[in-house]
């Protein structure tokens, strides 16, 4: 140890006392050092591992304390010093001191004697404790002697409720550190483009644009959302008078996006589990198929493509999610439905009955891909303006619930 570290320490140990660390700006001002030097003995410290660097905190201190603390090669400030653990061994010893009167109670209470005697002598930390059994008997003493709030005096009151508090911000600026890394747009596209079917992930999209605009109009950050906020969203749905199943719909997916979230950034928390404001599952609405005679007056009344679509739901029982995937093999029609193949007696693909094959022929539609140039959206649009409305069916002796249980064939099956 040279001549400079022999001052520095001396001074080290005079300011330190019981202290848990040293400014540094207290440290300068005691060696009328060029700053330069000052702060190559700081650094030489460090890189020998004889000291540890600390931020501090720049709020309890003046401009010019803040300006005299340490800056170092990356730009980040220091303003605090602590000896390290691997300092002389009467270093090490007189840094426990300190470390254990600035969280312990008072010196001579029974509770610190315990702990600190079950310390091995020149050790500040139980990591460094030597063998298993030694660290098992200060763990023990700790669990059984640790001093409580009662404990404590005023001073060391003040210093844990700053330890308490710098620990509150430090965890809500990590957070908000990783919460500004994750870009929402991207994020929901990728889980978005995840979707099975077309159908599926328009559903979803137009529930998380209700959470977006929610979020937007209660200055809400939907990454950081904790649970009650996920409460006060779900509040909102119900207030707009919407049906149970679409809200339900609604919550489900929103849910579903945050899980996903959850899977690839730790930070994210799903506001929605454990909610309780889901809405009552209702009864659902008895499905109603037309009769023969209804489908044939209702195929009579539709266009070429409209017809050719509905035979194909009719007579083969594909769902309108399926068309745009249908394409022929042969005698065999391949496609998907809700995301997985369709199949006839457990084989790839299905066959279509001879009067689905003659509208697809009479609507002029490609051979091979009747329906690959609609979308699902496109043919469940068709048949709801032909079903819900009656309007182009003229006979006036039909009644309106004919027409009006065709759209049911867009879904079932």
């Amino acid at each position: 140890m040279d001549d400079r570290q022999t001052a520095f320490w001396a001074v080290f140990d005079e300011l330190e006392q019981a202290r848990a660390f040293v400014r540094i700006c207290d440290l300068r001002a005691r060696f009328p050092w060029p700053r330069a030097d000052f702060d190559f003995l700081l650094k030489e410290l460090r890189d020998a591992g004889a000291i540890q660097l600390h931020a501090g905190d720049v709020t309890k201190q003046t401009a010019d304390e803040v300006d005299n603390g340490f800056i170092d090669e990356n730009g980040y400030r220091f303003g605090n010093v602590t000896r390290s653990a691997s300092a002389a061994p009467s270093a090490r010893k007189s840094t426990l001191s300190a470390s254990a009167a600035a969280v312990s109670p008072k010196r001579d209470s029974p509770k610190q004697a315990a702990i600190v005697e079950a310390l091995p002598t020149g050790t500040a930390s139980i990591d460094e404790a030597q063998g298993v059994g030694q660290t098992a008997a200060i763990i023990e003493q700790i669990a059984k002697n640790a001093p409580t709030l009662a404990d404590l005096n005023p001073e060391q009151l003040k210093e844990i409720a700053r330890i308490v508090m710098t620990q509150r911000l430090t965890d809500e600026l990590n957070s908000a550190v990783n919460i500004a890394g994750i870009d929402w747009k991207t994020e929901l596209d990728k889980f978005l483009g995840d979707c099975k079917s077309q159908h599926t992930a328009k559903a979803y999209g137009a529930a998380l644009d209700r959470l977006e605009a929610w979020a937007k109009r209660e200055k809400v950050n939907p990454l950081s959302m904790d649970y009650a906020d996920g409460d006060n969203f779900i509040r909102a749905l119900r207030a707009e008078g919407r049906a149970a199943a679409s809200i339900r719909r609604d919550i489900d997916a929103v849910s579903a996006f945050y899980s996903w979230l959850e899977r690839y950034h730790k930070t994210i928390k799903n506001p929605i589990r454990g909610t309780r404001l889901r809405p009552e599952r209702t009864a659902a609405r008895a499905l109603a198929i037309p009769t023969a005679a209804e489908l044939k007056i209702i195929l009579a009344n539709a266009n070429p493509i409209e017809r050719a679509a509905i035979s194909v739901m009719a007579y083969r029982g594909l769902r309108a999610g399926a068309l745009p995937t249908l394409e022929r093999h042969g005698e065999r029609w391949t496609g998907n439905s809700k995301g997985k193949p369709i199949k006839e007696n457990q084989i790839d693909g299905v066959t279509l009955p001879g009067v689905a094959l003659e509208a697809i022929q009479a609507a002029g539609l490609d051979g091979k891909k009747p329906f690959g140039g609609l979308t699902t959206n496109a043919i469940e649009k068709r048949v709801r303006y032909l079903t819900s409305q009656g309007k182009r069916i003229k006979k006036s002796n039909q009644p309106r619930t004919v027409v009006s249980t065709i759209v049911q064939l867009c879904r079932c099956t």
